[in-house]
């Protein structure tokens, strides 16, 4: 594939910005109007207890109407190193070491200060004061800056996202034309409730 010479410059710009906002100190950003919400919720992922049983993904799944992981309760997955998608905000990995098997969740990590949210030109990621990291689909122009930005690939483009509720919005997802930006929403709807997130919340 060719890659033009704007497009390259484009990228090359929002890198730039991503990688000054991620390196100002919280009380810069604070003064740049960016909420680094250093008291908001978050998670974390202990190694040392995770089974490899991938309930998160399940639940994850459900709380985001996504479609059922493939090869739940098939341990030959673990032979490849899989990444987050569109349709799968929540991957689990296997890595070998000192003869004993590790286990670890991936996800969108709703960074302090998101370098996500610092690339997007319309605002349409926002790093909401109680933790998450939200995404208002309906200011995004698929410009795709946030992917370029994100530090670990956790963003994933949907061209044809299916119609289903959202977490933070009102009424359902729609195709469109522009695409969207699909990851992890931390289930905000859950702690807007005072509940976990889905996936803390299934994991044994």
């Amino acid at each position: 594939m060719r890659i033009g010479r704007r497009f390259f410059l484009k990228s090359c710009a929002a890198l730039g910005a991503a990688g000054a906002a991620s390196a100002l100190p919280a009380q810069e950003a604070a003064s740049a109007g960016m909420s680094t919400a250093r008291d908001g919720f978050g998670v974390l992922v202990d190694t040392t207890q995770c089974l490899g049983c991938r309930a998160c993904e399940v639940a994850c799944a459900e709380a985001n109407g996504l479609p059922e992981p493939e090869r739940i309760g098939d341990e030959t997955i673990f032979a490849s190193h899989r990444e987050t998608g569109e349709n799968q905000f929540t991957v689990v990995n296997q890595a070998k070491g000192d003869g004993e098997d590790r286990y670890a969740k991936t996800q969108c990590l709703h960074c302090v200060v998101p370098a996500c949210a610092s690339a997007c030109p319309v605002k349409a990621l926002e790093k909401t004061e109680n933790g998450p990291v939200i995404y208002h689909e309906d200011r995004c122009i698929g410009c795709r800056y946030c992917m370029i930005a994100c530090p670990y690939g956790v963003r994933n483009f949907n061209w044809g996202a299916p119609s289903r509720p959202t977490p933070y919005e009102t009424g359902m997802v729609e195709a469109r034309p522009l695409g969207t930006v699909e990851k992890c929403t931390m289930c905000v709807q859950r702690l807007e409730e005072d509940q976990v997130p889905s996936c803390e919340w299934s994991c044994p």
